[in-house]
């Protein structure tokens, strides 16, 4: 990993004839439903956790998955036979994830998740209440750990479904940003704009945004006018 090993693979999975090979369309299927489940508010830990065993998995087959706490020292609990993901995590995969801009997550890594920190091995049994396709996330850790998904591949795969899910979120934007200059070019009234709001809220198909948005909007108007004062 300190050769750049993750950033090595993302580069290649930026070319649109990269080759993902031994995935079956059912696998492809789950992962890709692992990375559409990503919102601002649940999906982004798991996302980033199967990269990251998938990724150790690359480096290293004989190496489980399943054991998140490793070291020999006996203050704190850990798996002789474990690995330290959340130092991995925070050395190796959050600083590259954000580096490509591939997902959104603080600088301290996503293995800061208290509910992906349990003394438990990643299984069937994990008794954390996961935020996210924990269906999903389990499904190809056992499939890996069981040799029936290519570690290497699935991490391919993984990193194509996130750069296309990037690319399509700037092309969204894009088509806002010109939607929004035609409406602002019409010179809109106070009630067209109560509409357009109202619009908004009443097809929005995820009842968080309409919060998120008016908030961001009410910061940066705070902002714009110099009236944020920040302590």
């Amino acid at each position: 990993m300190e050769d750049g090993f993750l950033e090595n693979i993302i580069t290649e999975c930026q070319n649109p004839e990269v080759k993902i090979e031994n995935i079956s369309e059912e696998q492809a299927k789950t992962i890709e439903s692992l990375v559409n489940s990503v919102t601002s508010e649940v999906g982004r830990a798991i996302v980033g956790l199967t990269i990251l065993q998938l990724t150790v998995k690359s480096i290293l087959p004989e190496q489980s998955i399943r054991l998140h706490k490793g070291g020999s020292g006996t203050r704190d609990f850990s798996w002789t036979e474990g690995i330290p993901m959340r130092n991995i995590d925070t050395n190796y995969i959050t600083p590259v994830l954000r580096k490509f801009g591939l997902l959104k997550i603080n600088k301290f890594g996503f293995m800061m998740t208290r509910t992906l920190a349990e003394n438990y091995p990643y299984s069937k049994l994990y008794k954390a209440g996961i935020r996210g396709v924990k269906k999903e996330w389990l499904e190809i850790t056992n499939e890996v750990e069981r040799g029936e998904l290519d570690s290497f591949n699935g991490l391919k795969q993984i990193l194509v479904f996130l750069n296309n899910k990037s690319e399509a979120f700037e092309v969204l934007t894009t088509q806002a940003l010109k939607t929004l200059g035609v409406f602002l070019k019409q010179n809109p009234s106070f009630e067209n704009c109560i509409t357009a709001i109202t619009n908004f809220i009443d097809n929005s198909t995820y009842s968080a945004r309409v919060f998120e948005v008016s908030l961001h909007a009410f910061f940066q108007v705070l902002a714009e006018k110099k009236n944020l004062k920040v302590s």
